[in-house]
């Protein structure tokens, strides 16, 4: 079997010279051109089956690879250039999917070359059409799903029934454009020009001042005095014309000026009632100081309560103080520590268990022994030294921290060898 993929094939008729059935040299017998002729018009069968979707791919979604098998085999492995079309029998889904030719395993990919097929690139019901670009690999030629940049930049009369999102940048619409549904404008928008609703234009502030021909008196039929006195304030309706308002008014508290003078009492009974600032910064202003005072057995208690995942935090910093804070009081959201800060370093911590830390000494319990510990030796036994009593004067010492624990004397010597070691204190 030969096709016309193998090199003996040439595109010179002159240099199809290869013996049968490869080829015909000069001077072939004429019984041997049967054979030639029979490899020619199989050779060219395959090529037509294989070259356009005559084929039905096997094989699952799941599996994510496609089987094919052509009557009279493939080249294997296929060579560069190599284009095969066929039917393909499942949708596929999105990652990596490979192709089982006569077979002969190989991978296939998007055009690129690179990229592993995303869902509905090869689709039921649309021919498949790949080319082998290297070896053990195909790449997809004509994927259902457009990439952006096959996408053309100026369309004619097309129509899209479903939903069409632009996900960056704005639309510009530049001809009469005509809304039969429902338009959601949800970020603004920008219309040059004027805008009609049944027939009738909408106004917008560019109708609205001296000059722009709206008569006010048309719009709710009040005629040129009552908006001239509203207007400057001649006419306005006394309060005493408006049911209950009266009553409302003087339940309020009066104040002169932007002075509220005497004290300011909130009760509730026998239990006052807390100031509660709602707003996102409320805040409290006084000359210097502020004062609790409970009564009776009540206790007098400052409470900070913060919501969830924040801290309830105190800040000190004198007038004038460019940064944020100087010192910095911070309740953790977690309940379980409690810490001073300043100027943004972190100095001292309560831990609810009671452990506390200090950026100058670190956790305190790993720097004090417990009452009562035992000393404990931190290193082997040293033998720094020795003296020999009886035949001379010698003095030797450890150095610091080494400390004295034992001796250590030879069978026939008088020398006797000095040992310490180091110790801790916990």
């Amino acid at each position: 079997m030969t096709d016309i993929s193998e090199n003996t094939w040439k595109e010179l008729d002159a240099d199809n010279t290869s013996n049968p059935p490869a080829g015909l040299p000069p001077g072939t017998d004429a019984n041997k051109m049967y054979p030639v002729v029979h490899a020619m018009m199989g050779a060219t069968k395959r090529e037509y089956t294989q070259s356009n979707p005559v084929y039905t791919s096997t094989g699952t979604a799941e599996s994510r690879v496609y089987n094919l098998t052509f009557t009279g085999g493939i080249q294997t492995p296929a060579p560069i250039g190599k284009t095969i079309k066929f039917n393909p029998n499942f949708s596929n889904v999105a990652g990596v999917h490979s192709l089982n030719i006569n077979g002969q395993v190989y991978s296939l990919k998007r055009a690129n070359g690179t990229s592993d097929l995303i869902a509905g690139d090869i689709q039921v019901g649309y021919p498949v059409e790949i080319t082998c670009l290297s070896n053990g690999q195909f790449n997809l030629q004509n994927s259902i799903n457009i990439d952006d940049n096959r996408l053309p930049t100026t369309l004619a009369g097309k129509t899209f029934f479903s939903a069409v999102t632009v996900s960056a940048g704005g639309v510009l619409v530049t001809g009469n454009s005509t809304i039969t549904g429902k338009l959601n404008i949800t970020d603004g928008a920008t219309i040059v020009g004027s805008t009609t609703v049944d027939g009738q234009r909408v106004l917008t502030l560019a109708d609205v001042g001296s000059g722009k021909g709206l008569d006010a008196d048309k719009l709710d039929g009040q005629e040129g005095t009552f908006y001239l006195s509203r207007a400057n304030h001649t006419g306005t309706q006394p309060v005493s014309t408006i049911t209950g308002l009266d009553t409302v008014l003087t339940a309020k508290v009066s104040k002169a000026g932007d002075t509220m003078t005497g004290n300011l009492v909130l009760s509730n009974g026998s239990n006052p009632t807390p100031i509660t600032f709602n707003a996102a910064n409320g805040s409290i202003t006084a000359g210097g100081l502020v004062h609790i005072q409970s009564s009776g057995t009540n206790a007098s208690v400052l409470e900070m309560r913060a919501p969830a995942n924040a801290s309830a935090i105190i800040d000190f910093s004198p007038n004038g103080y460019g940064g944020d804070f100087v010192w910095r009081i911070n309740a953790h959201p977690d309940t379980a520590s409690f810490d001073i800060i300043h100027t943004g370093t972190h100095r001292f911590r309560l831990r609810n268990d009671g452990a506390i830390w200090n950026s100058y000494s670190g956790w305190l319990h790993d720097k004090f022994a417990d009452r009562g510990a035992q000393i404990q030796h931190n290193s082997g036994v040293w033998e720094f030294g020795s003296i020999d009593p009886n035949y001379n004067d010698r003095t030797t010492d450890a150095p610091n921290p080494w400390v004295l624990v034992g001796l250590r004397s030879a069978r026939g010597t008088n020398v006797i060898n000095m040992r310490a070691i180091w110790l801790r204190n916990n």
